[in-house]
């Protein structure tokens, strides 16, 4: 999966997984569904490459956890 990282960086924030990788042991991240597409009913009319969550699972200082992270690049658009 390629992600948006950039678009994050012009905003002066980190990515998604920028954040997960932050988070957990170094590289002991491991994604799970990474090649999901998205799923069609809330966003039917749209062309999103997957649904803007990104999860797996990783170590803690060696104990294991299950993580989930918002990729906001997605969908990037305002509630009405």
């Amino acid at each position: 999966m390629a992600y948006n990282i950039m678009k994050q960086h012009a905003r002066f924030k980190l990515h998604a997984i920028e954040r997960l990788n932050l988070l957990l042991d170094k590289e002991s991240f491991c994604e799970i569904g990474k090649d999901v597409a998205e799923h069609g009913g809330t966003y039917s009319d749209s062309e999103f490459p997957y649904d803007g969550v990104i999860t797996g699972y990783g170590y803690i200082e060696k104990q294991l956890v299950f993580v989930y992270a918002q990729d906001f690049t997605i969908c990037d658009f305002k509630w009405r």
